[in-house]
């Protein structure tokens, strides 16, 4: 139920469940991962994450096929 309302798999949740049980809040924070290194920082995420979940600005002018 908790996987569903989260839109994730038991297996995830099952996962962190167990980080937080066995090393409380400092489980919860995600482990470092092997390959690339970030290229941007939280704080940019952050922006664009804003920018993409914010309402479209409103247009100059409006495109019109009717002449």
């Amino acid at each position: 139920m908790c996987a569903a309302h989260l839109g994730t798999t038991e297996t995830t949740v099952r996962k962190w469940r167990d980080r937080f049980a066995t090393r409380g809040i400092r489980g919860l924070v995600d482990l470092p991962r092997p390959g690339r290194p970030e290229i941007y920082g939280p704080e940019v995420r952050l922006r664009v994450v804003a920018c993409a979940t914010s309402a479209p600005p409103e247009p100059d002018h409006v495109a019109s096929s009717q002449r």
